[in-house]
């Protein structure tokens, strides 16, 4: 990684919990703000209009009515707007009002006019100048209370205030069941709503500030249940770092925490069993390698020390004993290239029937040496397509896994029988079995069966991991079948 990297700048989880909520309650607010005072114009005149185009829908629904003095009056009472019909023979009812500009018969004869023009509805909005005129009294002067000075009784005169009245008024054509046309006039007065902006001003400064600190308090409280366990789980992770696989992690109540937490616990157990199977591995490698760097050690000390020692038997011996460190030494590379993905399968059609034979021919020292005996049972010759060293290689490690593990009678039995799709291979010994608590760990990486541990002949002993990564490479399956004081079928499919 480069020095120069710019490294990120890290925040806790309570200052961007705080930082979260706060900034949504000010958008919130913001919110309220626009809606409740720089918008409230528009929507109280949006909800006039509403209610002005609503009434005179309804008394055109209506306009047949018997008693429509009456209807007009109700209907005025309950949506507080002034209601004007204007029949076609000049007649026309409307509701008591004497401020509404309705009682304009020259403004009334212009909607009618304009709604005419319009396709028949038309809308407006009206503003006027009213006066008001007062009675001449004046405030007391002496607001304090008690009986004001006596002064002498003078005449006041009245005096005017005036100010801007704005109505929206809304005039529709309509047609009675005779077929005369009638014309619906709807007026609302849109009142002053200064003092309610003002009030609710007031009222959203103190509800701002009280939000804010509510929010700021709640992304602590929010930020502390968040952050706790994952500080736990942080602490046990670097536990876990330093190699103490016994670290617990709690991710308390929250789901994700205690999902993170779960998956930490098994990768603990997980690792904690891989480091033993580890150090296990180190422990029968060592013993493997120790074994003929010995003797290769002391035979060459012995012909350097005593010529007449310097016999084909013995160098042979030598010989031997480097093969079988070139085989261990294999192995595991084998291992490592199969678990970082890198080895590849070289297919080519032949027999493996004659593959068998070769290896199973290989064994001869065996059977007269030491006593064992390898049958190769098969009723035909069968070719597939397959990579021959890799192959070799899995038959080679079953057979020494089940050399070292075979009973006295030191018999091994290899089955080849041809399935629906390919070949089955099977590599039976009479041995003293398998748990079923061992067997499904049996094709682990790192996993041994906690048995006395032999030196095969030929081959390391470390196979049955190297058996499932190169089967998997072919695409095939493998097992086992095994059961106590009877002996193990190790197997595996190719597909021709």
């Amino acid at each position: 990684m480069s020095e120069n990297k710019k490294v990120k700048k890290r925040t806790s989880i309570k200052t961007k919990a705080i930082i979260y909520t706060s900034v949504f309650a000010l958008l919130l607010l913001v919110t309220v703000w626009i809606f409740q005072v720089v918008l409230l114009d528009s929507f109280y005149e949006a909800a006039v209009n509403r209610t002005i185009v609503k009434t005179a829908q309804t008394v055109s629904d209506d306009i047949d009515t018997d008693d429509m003095d009456r209807f007009i009056k109700t209907l005025s009472d309950r949506t507080k707007a002034d209601i004007k019909v204007v029949f076609a023979d000049g007649s026309s009812v409307q509701s008591l009002s004497y401020k509404s500009i309705l009682n304009n018969d020259g403004l009334v004869k212009y909607y009618i006019q304009q709604a005419d023009e319009e396709g028949g509805e038309y809308f407006s909005r009206h503003v006027e100048e009213v006066k008001t005129q007062s009675d001449g009294q004046r405030p007391p002067e002496n607001p304090g209370g008690g009986m004001p000075p006596q002064k002498k009784e003078e005449k006041k005169k009245p005096f005017e205030t005036a100010y801007e009245s704005e109505s929206l008024i809304y005039c529709l054509k309509a047609t009675t069941a005779s077929g005369e046309n009638a014309y619906i006039a709807v007026s609302a007065e849109l009142s002053p709503i200064d003092s309610t902006v003002e009030t609710i001003k007031n009222q959203l400064l103190v509800i701002s500030i009280l939000f804010i600190v509510i929010a700021a308090l709640m992304g602590a409280l929010i930020a502390k249940k968040l952050s706790s366990p994952i500080i736990a789980i942080n602490n046990s992770a670097k536990k876990l770092a330093d190699g103490n696989y016994s670290a617990d992690f709690d991710g308390g109540t929250i789901k994700e925490t205690a999902e993170l937490s779960d998956t930490l616990n098994y990768a603990a157990r997980e690792l904690s069993k891989v480091d033993s199977l580890r150090r296990e591995l180190i422990a029968n490698v060592s013993h493997d390698l120790k074994t003929p760097l010995t003797m290769i050690r002391g035979y060459s000390e012995v012909i350097r020390d005593i010529p007449s020692e310097n016999t084909p038997e013995n160098v042979q011996v030598i010989i031997d004993e480097a093969v079988h460190l070139q085989r261990l030494v294999d192995d595991i590379l084998s291992i490592s290239k199969i678990e970082s993905g890198m080895d590849t399968a070289n297919l080519s059609y032949e027999s493996i029937t004659d593959l068998i034979c070769d290896i199973s021919a290989r064994y001869s020292k065996l059977k007269g040496a030491e006593g064992y005996e390898i049958i190769f049972e098969h009723r035909e010759n069968i070719s597939l397509s397959f990579d021959s060293v890799k192959i070799s290689q899995v038959i080679y490690n079953l057979i020494n896994n089940a050399i070292n593990y075979s009973s006295d009678d030191k018999r091994v039995t290899i089955v080849q029988t041809r399935t629906q799709t390919g070949v089955r291979i099977e590599v039976i010994d009479t041995g003293c079995g398998i748990s079923e608590e061992n067997i499904k760990h049996i094709f682990d990486r790192y996993y041994k069966e906690n048995k006395a541990h032999k030196r095969a002949e030929i081959g390391t002993g470390l196979g049955l991991s190297i058996v499932k990564g190169i089967i998997e490479l072919h695409g095939g399956t493998y097992g086992v079948v095994s059961r106590m004081g009877v002996g193990s079928s190790f197997w595996f499919e190719l597909k021709i």
